[in-house]
């Protein structure tokens, strides 16, 4: 089945699933394996990590893959990078309204990454839009369409007007963007913990 080469087998998805086209299941302590198509899918108690390629058709399929399923809830754990000069490399954001009291930001997401030219970065920031990445919309257009409760957190790797993740990071702002990823993950704990998942203490961020 198409959709196994995707997400595995499906009796194995758990109530919550996190996806993420950056991120890894090693960071919540899970180790995954490798589907036909070379997603990267873990299982805990009550969770399911799965590991993506990065862009907005991969991801769109391997979500869509998911309907049907008995997960009752997917976090998107995305990057991207800030076009608003207010928002800084490491911070976690969202366009969700959220009970993390996280910067609720609007977010473009461009096809390609060679659209990001500077002119259309700028012009994108004179419209309102404070951060930019690749996936976000087509995540949201799919688990709309899978019937899935959808939640979003993104971290900021980048200021591509400025320090674009192309270039080399000063010493500071890698500082900043490792405390952000330890950030984005205890964040996921406490999702765990607000979907009941009782076995945290299996869980290690690393």
């Amino acid at each position: 089945m198409l959709a196994e080469a995707f997400v595995g087998k499906k009796n194995k998805l758990q109530p919550l699933v996190f996806l993420s086209p950056v991120f890894y299941p090693n960071k919540l302590g899970l180790q995954g394996e490798k589907t036909a198509v070379g997603n990267v899918v873990a299982h805990g108690p009550g969770i399911t990590f799965i590991k993506t390629y990065p862009g907005s058709s991969w991801l769109k399929d391997t979500l869509l893959a998911l309907a049907g399923s008995k997960i009752k809830k997917i976090v998107f754990l995305g990057t991207c990078g800030a076009i608003n000069p207010d928002y800084l490399i490491g911070e976690v954001v969202t366009p969700d309204e959220n009970a993390f009291d996280l910067p609720r930001i609007s977010c473009f997401s461009f096809d390609s990454l060679l659209d990001e030219t500077k002119s259309r970065l700028k012009q994108l920031w004179r419209q309102k839009y404070d951060v930019v990445d690749l996936e976000l919309t087509a995540f949201l257009q799919a688990a709309k369409a899978a019937g899935i409760v959808s939640q979003v957190l993104l971290l900021i790797q980048d200021q591509p007007l400025t320090k674009p993740f192309y270039r080399p990071l000063k010493a500071a702002d890698k500082q900043a963007l490792d405390m952000g990823i330890q950030r984005l993950f205890q964040l996921c704990r406490q999702i765990c913990q607000t979907s009941r998942v009782n076995t945290l203490t299996r869980l290690k961020t690393r």
